[in-house]
């Protein structure tokens, strides 16, 4: 159960914000990327929510990873569960839902997902965390989901890891979060994608596990769990050794499970570069998702 904090929150009027994140994109460990995936942080006119008026039972869902756990998606998804789907912004603290009237609740805040990447013009802005929280709602186990992402497209698992370069965005989001009054219920983990073909499976395991190691710094919690995806299809391939080591990780006795295959979703599901998600496959990727963290029980 979600226990709404006291205090007023006016982030975005600090002048001297100890939040801020130092890091805006990926400096891959041994390789930088050349590509700049900013933060989205444009509420694109979605409603301001207080998160002291929530009432009823409320899931908050953590969701990290590369590009397919970012604003990548063809299509901008409008949930039925409106006032429930609640994106929070690890760039500015703040809680936002969809506009009334139809509006849609991508472009997700806190996630990058804003400059051209070789997949269509104008750059697709749609994600599937509001498709999953829709569904948890829609099958009456949350009267709220607060989804709250913070992936960045073209990460190595060694950009997460301790001394990476996303590393400190876990810290900064766990102080969001512990500011906001929040504590999250799962932590959904999807990437491996840079991986495939240069990662070894002892290499992709150790590298999780530190990045595991840091989650429950701030969440130490076996309670909370962190679900694991199997994730390293690109461009039609798949690595069998970037599986292994996500595989390898899984621990339920430390509160680590395993989430969705996504390697079992091919091109059907994939936008025309056969990587990225697209609507078919946002809507199928939730499903596989909700499915996924059934298996822990309860609050799912």
């Amino acid at each position: 159960m979600f226990v709404a904090p006291s205090i007023a929150r006016a982030l975005n009027s600090q002048s001297n914000d100890p939040y801020s994140l130092a890091v805006k994109a990926p400096f891959v460990a041994g390789n930088p990327n050349i590509n700049y995936f900013p933060d989205w942080n444009n509420p694109n006119g979605k409603e301001v929510v207080d998160s002291t008026s929530l009432t009823g039972t409320t899931l908050v869902l953590l969701v990290g990873g590369q590009s397919n756990t970012t604003n990548v998606t063809p299509a901008l998804y409008v949930p039925t569960n409106r006032t429930g789907v609640i994106n929070f912004n690890i760039c500015d603290g703040g809680f936002y839902r969809a506009k009334s009237g139809g509006g849609a609740i991508d472009l997700l805040m806190g996630c990058s997902g804003d400059v051209a990447y070789g997949l269509s013009s104008p750059w697709p802005n749609g994600n599937w965390p509001g498709i999953l929280a829709d569904n948890l709602i829609t099958s009456a186990l949350a009267t709220n989901v607060i989804i709250v992402p913070f992936g960045v497209g073209g990460s190595f698992i060694q950009d997460w890891a301790s001394g990476g370069s996303n590393n400190p965005r876990i810290g900064v989001m766990a102080a969001r979060l512990t500011r906001a009054g929040l504590t999250p219920s799962a932590i959904l983990w999807g990437q491996g994608e840079s991986n495939n073909g240069v990662t070894s499976t002892a290499v992709m395991t150790s590298n999780l596990q530190s990045m595991i190691a840091t989650y429950r710094t701030y969440w130490p919690s076996t309670s909370i769990p962190i679900f694991i995806a199997k994730e390293s299809y690109i461009n039609g391939i798949t690595d069998a050794n970037v599986t292994a080591g996500q595989a390898a990780v899984v621990d339920h006795a430390q509160g680590i499970w395993a989430g969705p295959d996504a390697d079992a979703r091919g091109a059907l599901y994939r936008n025309t570069d056969n990587t990225h998600w697209n609507t078919l496959g946002a809507s199928t990727w939730a499903s596989d998702w909700q499915t996924a963290m059934h298996l822990f029980g309860a609050p799912f």
